[in-house]
């Protein structure tokens, strides 16, 4: 039996394939600077390891295996590489930070959620079912938690 309400909120796939293209721009830049220049190469592996491959391959993995699932009542977030994982019913949630700002591009929303465990994680606009989160939160959630900003 499918549930009343049930999505899930992820990061948009292109920040995913932008990460995965500096990647692969980088490592071809290495390999055209191996091919084309005498060695050594120690310096250049050493920078490039440490100042692009490693924070780029950590990026990539936040976006991919960041969610947010929402089933009825019950919210499961996994977030931090998939190394946190955490399940709460929304009645535990024990405050609500909503940030808007309006730019010249349109309004930017990003929601703080704290739950009675002081365990917390944000959703942003550009996420995908983002809008939804943020309808199911104004409805679930008590509005005396919800503090606007």
């Amino acid at each position: 039996m499918k549930s009343r309400t049930s999505f899930t909120v992820i990061n948009p796939p292109l920040t995913f394939w932008l990460c995965i293209c500096i990647l692969v721009f980088f490592v071809l830049l290495v390999l055209i600077n191996t091919i084309a220049t005498p060695p050594p190469h120690h310096a250049l592996y050493i920078c490039i390891t440490m100042f692009v491959f490693i924070p780029v391959s950590l990026v990539t993995l936040w976006t991919k295996l960041f969610r947010i699932q929402v089933k009825d009542t019950v919210i499961s977030v996994r977030r931090a590489l998939g190394l946190v994982r955490f399940t709460f019913d929304v009645s535990d949630i024990a405050r609500v930070e909503w940030k808007r700002a309006d730019t010249g591009f349109g309004r930017n929303e990003c929601i703080t959620v704290f739950t009675s465990e002081n365990k917390k994680f944000h959703i942003e606009t550009l996420m995908i079912n983002a809008e939804r989160m943020m309808k199911y939160i104004t409805e679930m959630v008590d509005e005396s938690k919800i503090r606007y900003m």
